[in-house]
C-alpha cells in the first residue's frame, strides 16, 4: 500500500468519491467547534484503523506536527493520541508530542459524567494522563 496520506478514490451509491485520510496534523485545523472535533477524532481513528495497513502507514498519519490551536485540552489530546498509538502499534512517537505546550496541569475529562470520570481515572493510558487528558481508549475509538 502507498502513503496513507495520499488521496484514494472509492465508489459509493453516490458515485466516485475522493478521500484524503485525515492525519493528526489536519485534525484540529478543520474546525473550532468542539462537537465537530469529536467527529473528526472519530474520522481520524476510522482512517487509522481501516485505511492504514502497515506500521509505516500508521506512523505516516501521526508524524507531521499539528499546529497548536491554543486549547491545551485538545492540543494535549492530539499529542497523547500520537504517543499512545506509537506505543501501542510499535513505531517511534514523533518528537512534537513532548512539547510542553501540549499538556495541561488541569485535568480534562473527555467524557465529563460522574460514572465516566471514575472509569477514566482507572483506565486512562499514561500517554494521555501525563498531559492532563482523561480519556479511555473506548472513548476515542468511537468519539
Amino acid at each position: 500500500m502507498g502513503d496513507p496520506r495520499e488521496e484514494t478514490t472509492t465508489e459509493s451509491s453516490l458515485g466516485s468519491v475522493t478521500v484524503l485520510p485525515l492525519t493528526l496534523a489536519r485534525l484540529l485545523l478543520r474546525t473550532a467547534d468542539e462537537s465537530r472535533r469529536e467527529l473528526l477524532l472519530a474520522e481520524f481513528m476510522e482512517g487509522y484503523t481501516y485505511a492504514a495497513v502497515t506500521t509505516q502507514d500508521h506512523e505516516a498519519l501521526c508524524v507531521d506536527e499539528p499546529s497548536l490551536i491554543g486549547d491545551l485540552r485538545w492540543d494535549g489530546l492530539v499529542a497523547g493520541l500520537a504517543d499512545y498509538l506509537a506505543q501501542r502499534d510499535g513505531f517511534a512517537a514523533p518528537a512534537w508530542v513532548d512539547q510542553l505546550d501540549r499538556s495541561s496541569a488541569t485535568l480534562w475529562y473527555f467524557l465529563d459524567l460522574p460514572s465516566a470520570r471514575a472509569a477514566a481515572d482507572r483506565d486512562t493510558p499514561d500517554a494521555f494522563r501525563r498531559r492532563g487528558v482523561m480519556i479511555r481508549p473506548l472513548e476515542f475509538s468511537r468519539a
